[in-house]
C-alpha cells in the first residue's frame, strides 16, 4: 500500500493561509461539484471493488477525482486512487489489505487549489473466502475456440482444489461449474485456457472459476461471440461402437461455411495425432451431413488409432475434434486366424493354451523373434526339444512377417544347442520335422539355415521369397510330400542334400545363376522326371541324382568337367543324357543301374572313367566314345551291360580300341560309319588299323 499522506493540523492551517493569500485571485470562486460515495464489492480477505460518482459541469469542473482510501476513520492519513479514464460512475480495485480488517473510504474531487469529499463510507475485509479473480480477458477467437485468460487475486486462504473456466450460451445466464467446464492449473497466478466446442457466428458468456474450502468463487463473465465459418463446421465426433479391429464413429456438420458441402466423411492415422485427408479416408458412409456414421475396420489389434470427421467446401476442409481409441487384443477363436504383432515377442497374446492347438491355419505379419516361432513350432507339432505335440497347424503364412533377433530359443537339439532367431533368416533346423504343409515364407528373408525344414515330411508345397539369396544344407531333406518348388533368382548354389529324400518332387526351377550343385542335392528325388540344368553351373557334387527312378533325360552343362561318384546310381529310367565335351572325368558308380539306357555318347575329352561307372547298365548295348586314344578304365566300368555291346570310336582308332581294356567290355568295336563283318572283323573297310 502506498504509504499515506499524514497532515498536521499546524502545517494544513499555514499551508491554507499561504494558498489564500498568494494564490485567491485563481481559484474558482464557486469549486462544488457532487460527489457521491457508492458501495463497497467484491469483497474478500485482501481487497475489494470500491465505487463513487460524480456531477460535473461547465463551471464545475475538477483537475482529478476518484477514491479516497484509508485505515482511519478520520481519514487523516490515506490514499488517493484518482480516475484515469474520465469516467463519471467509476470503480477502484484495492488490493493487499489485511484479512478481518475494516477500512474506511470516500469519493474526492481536487481543483488544484481546494478538495471536496463525499461521506465516509467502510468495510471490513473477511477472514476466509471463495477464490477471487480479475476480469476474463478475450486474447483470440475464431469460428469454434476462443482463449482466455484471468488472474488469481487471492486463492481464499485454503487449498485451491479446481480451477478453469466455465461457459455457455448467452441468454441462459452466467455460466457455472453446471454448465461447460475447462480445467486448468494456474501458471503462478494465472490462468489461461482454450475453449473449444463453441459453433460459429453464436454468443457465449465466459468466466473464471475456482473451487476451495469455502465454496466456488467466479470471476465477471464475459461475452464472446464466435467467427463467421468458412470452411465447413463439424461437431465433435464420437464413437458409438467397436471391436477388437473396428469401430464404428458419427459426426454432422453443423455449419457449412462459405459454399456447400462437397465432401465429407472420417480421416484416421496411427501415427499422426491430427490426421487429415491426406491420411487414410472413409468416404463411403452412412446418413447426409446433419449425421452420418461409418464402420471403419481392418484396424490393427492393439494400436492406438486417432480419428476425426471432415468436412469440404470451395473453401476448403473442416475438421472435428480428434478422438483416440486403442483396439483391444484379439485371441484366435476356432481354426483359422489372421494377427499383426506389432512387437517381437507378442504372438502369445493373440493365442491362448486353450486353442493353440486346434489352430489349423494362421497368418502371421509384424514382427517375429525366437519366443514367437517357439510358439508357431508348438502348433504345428514339435516343442522346442523336438517332442510331439497335439498341434494342428499346417497351413502358415509368414509372407509379411519379419523375423528378428531377440528372444529364447526356438529349438534345442539333442546333443542340448541352442538355435536364436536373426534378423531376416529362416535359422538352422526352425521349422525341423513340424506338420506343415503349405508355407509361405516371410518377403524379406535373405537366407534359409542348415536343415530349416528337414524331415518335415507333410509339407507339399512353400512360397520362397525373391530376396532368398541362400540355402542351406539338407534345407529340404526328406520332405517327401514336395511337391513342387521354386528356388530365387538370387540363388547361386544348391548346397549338399537340400532335396534328399524328396521322394514327390516332380519338378523344380533352378535359376540360371547356379554355379554349383552339391552332393546329393537330389538324392531320392524318385518322382522328379527332368530337370533343366542351367548353363552357368560349372560343378556338381557327387550322388547329385542318385535314386531319381523317374527321371528320364538330363543334360550336363558345358562347364561341368567332372561327373562325379554315383550322379545318376539308381535312376531307373534314364534313357537320354548329353555329356559335354570338357568332361575329363566320370565318377564311380556315376549310371550305377541305369537299367533303361540304351546308348550314351562320351566326349574326346574323356580321359578317365572309374570304377563300375555303368554297373548294372543292363540295358546299355551301344557307347560312343569320341576320345582318340582310349580313356584309362577303372576296375568293372561295365560290367553287366547288354550282351553284345557296340563301341563306336574315331575312325582310324578301332584297333587301339581293340588292343585296350575297352575290349573286355565290347564284342564289337568299330570306327563311326564303318560296318563290320562279324565278331570283331572289319573285312569290308581297308582302313581299319589293326
Amino acid at each position: 500500500m502506498k504509504k499515506m499522506k499524514r497532515l498536521s493540523y499546524i502545517l494544513l492551517c499555514g499551508l491554507m493561509l499561504i494558498l489564500s493569500a498568494c494564490e485567491k485571485d485563481t481559484e474558482s470562486a464557486n469549486f462544488a461539484p457532487v460527489v457521491t460515495t457508492g458501495t463497497a464489492s467484491n469483497i474478500y480477505r485482501m481487497g475489494a471493488t470500491l465505487s463513487g460518482s460524480i456531477q460535473l459541469t461547465e463551471t464545475n469542473t475538477a483537475q482529478s477525482y476518484g477514491i479516497l482510501f484509508s485505515e482511519l476513520e478520520s481519514m487523516a492519513e490515506y490514499d488517493e486512487y484518482p480516475v484515469k479514464d474520465g469516467s463519471t460512475s467509476y470503480s477502484v480495485l484495492i488490493q493487499n489489505l489485511e484479512p478481518g480488517e475494516t477500512y474506511y473510504y470516500c469519493a474526492y474531487a481536487s481543483s488544484g487549489y481546494s478538495i471536496a469529499k463525499s461521506q465516509i463510507k467502510s468495510f471490513t475485509t473477511t477472514q476466509s473466502n471463495a477464490p477471487v479473480f480479475n476480469e476474463v480477458v478475450l486474447q483470440s477467437k475464431d469460428e469454434k475456440s476462443c482463449a482466455v485468460s484471468t488472474e488469481l487475486l487471492d486463492d481464499g486462504g485454503s487449498e485451491l482444489l479446481m480451477t478453469g473456466f466455465v461457459w455457455g450460451e448467452a441468454g441462459s445466464g452466467d455460466p457455472t461449474i453446471k454448465s461447460n467446464v475447462v480445467n486448468v492449473e494456474p501458471q503462478g497466478s494465472r490462468l489461461s485456457a482454450t475453449i473449444k466446442g463453441m459453433e460459429p457466428n453464436k454468443s457465449y458468456l465466459v468466466r473464471a472459476y475456482g473451487v476451495n474450502a469455502q465454496g466456488v468463487g467466479y470471476s465477471n463473465s464475459i461475452s464472446v461471440t464466435t467467427n463467421t465459418a468458412t470452411v465447413p463446421f463439424l461437431s465433435d465426433i464420437t464413437r458409438v461402437d467397436s471391436t477388437e479391429v473396428s469401430v464404428t464413429v458419427k459426426a454432422s456438420v453443423l455449419d457449412a461455411g462459405l459454399g456447400e458441402v462437397s465432401k465429407y466423411g472420417f480421416c484416421y492415422s496411427s501415427e499422426n495425432k491430427n490426421p487429415t485427408t491426406d491420411h487414410l479416408v472413409i468416404e463411403h458412409i452412412h446418413g447426409d451431413t446433419k449425421e452420418f456414421t461409418a464402420v471403419i475396420d481392418g484396424l490393427k489389434p492393439e494400436t492406438t488409432y486417432y480419428f476425426r470427421a471432415y468436412a469440404e467446401n470451395e473453401k476448403g476442409v473442416g475438421y472435428s475434434n480428434v478422438i483416440e481409441y486403442t483396439t483391444k487384443q484379439v485371441l484366435i477363436q476356432g481354426t483359422e486366424g489372421d494377427v499383426h504383432v506389432e512387437e517381437a515377442g507378442g504372438l502369445s497374446k493373440f493365442i491362448d493354451d486353450t486353442n493353440k492347438y486346434n489352430i489349423t491355419k494362421l497368418k502371421v505379419s509384424g514382427y517375429l523373434n525366437g519366443d514367437d516361432i517357439r510358439l508357431i513350432r508348438e502348433m504345428a507339432g514339435r516343442d522346442v526339444n523336438g517332442n510331439e505335440t497335439p498341434g494342428r497347424l499346417v497351413d502358415l503364412d509368414i509372407s509379411e512377417a519379419t523375423i528378428v533377433e531377440g528372444g529364447g530359443a526356438y529349438t534345442i537339439d539333442a546333443g542340448g544347442h541352442s538355435f536364436y532367431t536373426t534378423d531376416n533368416m529362416i535359422g538352422e533346423g526352425m521349422f525341423f520335422s513340424t506338420i506343415l504343409e503349405t508355407m509361405s515364407l516371410p518377403n524379406d528373408i535373405i537366407s534359409i539355415g542348415i536343415g530349416a525344414f528337414y524331415k518335415c515330411s507333410s509339407l507339399t508345397s512353400i512360397n520362397i521369397s525373391d530376396s532368398v539369396t541362400e540355402i542351406g544344407d539338407n534345407t529340404f531333406g526328406d520332405c517327401s510330400s514336395l511337391n513342387s518348388i521354386v528356388i530365387p533368382d538370387g540363388v547361386t548354389m544348391i548346397n549338399d542334400y537340400v532335396f534328399d529324400g524328396c521322394s514327390s518332387l516332380t519338378s523344380i526351377s533352378i535359376p540360371n545363376g547356379v554355379t554349383w550343385i552339391g552332393n546329393q542335392a537330389f538324392d531320392g528325388c524318385s518322382s522328379l522326371t527332368s530337370i533343366n540344368i542351367p548353363n552357368g553351373v560349372t560343378w556338381m557334387g557327387e550322388q547329385v541324382f542318385v535314386g531319381c527312378s523317374s527321371l528320364t533325360s538330363i543334360d550336363i552343362p558345358v562347364g561341368v568337367t567332372t561327373i562325379g561318384g554315383f550322379m545318376f546310381y539308381g535312376c531307373l529310367s534314364l534313357t537320354s543324357i548329353d555329356i559335354p565335351v570338357g568332361v575329363t572325368t566320370i565318377g564311380q558308380h556315376t549310371f550305377g543301374f541305369c537299367s533303361s539306357m540304351t546308348s550314351i555318347v562320351l566326349p574326346a575329352s574323356v580321359t578317365m572313367i572309374s570304377n563300375q561307372a555303368f554297373i548294372g547298365c543292363s540295358s546299355l548295348s551301344e557307347v560312343t566314345c569320341n576320345a582318340t586314344t582310349p580313356p584309362i578304365l577303372d576296375y568293372d566300368v561295365f560290367t553287366d551291360i547288354a550282351t553284345p555291346a557296340t563301341l563306336l570310336v574315331p575312325t582310324g582308332c578301332a584297333s587301339t580300341y581293340k588292343n585296350s581294356e575297352w575290349a573286355n567290355y565290347f564284342s564289337i568295336i568299330k570306327a563311326e560309319g564303318e560296318t563290320d563283318s562279324g565278331e570283331g572283323g572289319f573285312d569290308d573297310m581297308p582302313n581299319i588299323e589293326w
